[in-house]
């Protein structure tokens, strides 16, 4: 029996681990062939930063960690020709001051310079972050853009009007660089808690797709009722010989316990 990724949000170590792991790829597949740029909103320990993470090692063409899965056959595709994919945890943002929040950005930038070996001489923050992406589409064709947590240096200094407002304009002012480089992005997933259309830092991104409440991804993150029984089988196994009682029960009381949510009609997840 499979060991439980408690606390794990990184997709790599739950298959390297082999920790239980809830196929979401096929949901992934269908984003990636479908569409480009993307947005989703959910509550917090939802899955999205595995989400992320699971996306980053599809376009970065891990096979390995994805022997069995859904999305196999495309991310063999993809380590023939990886993408240069370009994460942005906006939790790791320091919400002192603006001032912090650009120089984290700044730093990212840099480091992901490094790592494709970039040389940006420029010092601005937006012109820097444009060239490397100018730089990184001549060489691999287009890039990976994603951004979990988008709205966390907003919800953390939500209670600072002045600053709130400072940290804003930042953030418009580097999300804007998405659409005025989309040239160069093949594929852009952002998360987040807050609806983006009520923080004003996406205003100019008006052509990115809204996803929050599409019934055919309502089950991109979370666990449906049939997930629950499949994948958690041997747990549901063991808690109804431990507690002398059905299947049918224990699943009462499972629902009894767990919240439910529905972000598209009748589908609810766990």
């Amino acid at each position: 029996m499979q060991e439980l990724p408690l606390g794990v949000a990184d997709f790599p170590t739950i298959r390297r681990d082999n920790l239980l792991y809830v196929d979401k790829t096929a949901k992934l597949l269908a984003l990636i062939q479908t569409g480009r740029r993307y947005f989703l909103a959910r509550p917090r320990l939802f899955g999205k930063s595995l989400l992320i993470s699971t996306l980053q090692a599809m376009f970065s063409g891990e096979s390995t960690l994805f022997a069995g899965l859904a999305a196999e056959e495309f991310v063999k595709e993809c380590a023939k020709h990886p993408y240069p994919v370009l994460c942005f945890d906006m939790s790791e943002l320091n919400t002192k001051s603006a001032a912090k929040v650009e120089s984290v950005l700044y730093e990212l930038v840099s480091d992901f310079a490094k790592k494709y070996e970039v040389v940006l001489e420029d010092q601005e923050l937006e012109t820097r972050f444009s060239s490397l992406l100018e730089n990184l589409a001549a060489r691999f064709g287009q890039v990976v853009i994603l951004v979990d947590e988008y709205d966390r240096p907003l919800l953390e200094c939500h209670d600072n009007k002045d600053l709130a407002r400072e940290i804003t304009q930042v953030l418009y002012t580097f999300y804007r660089l998405f659409k005025v480089n989309g040239r160069h992005i093949r594929f852009l997933m952002l998360t987040g808690i807050l609806d983006f259309t009520s923080t004003g830092v996406f205003d100019v991104l008006n052509n990115i797709e809204d996803i929050s409440a599409d019934v055919a991804y309502a089950d991109l993150c979370g666990y449906t009722q049939y997930e629950l029984e499949k994948y958690f089988f041997h747990f549901i196994d063991h808690a109804i010989k431990k507690e002398n009682i059905s299947v049918k029960e224990f699943l009462e009381k499972l629902c009894g316990t767990c919240q439910r949510y529905s972000f598209a009609g009748k589908i609810q997840v766990y």
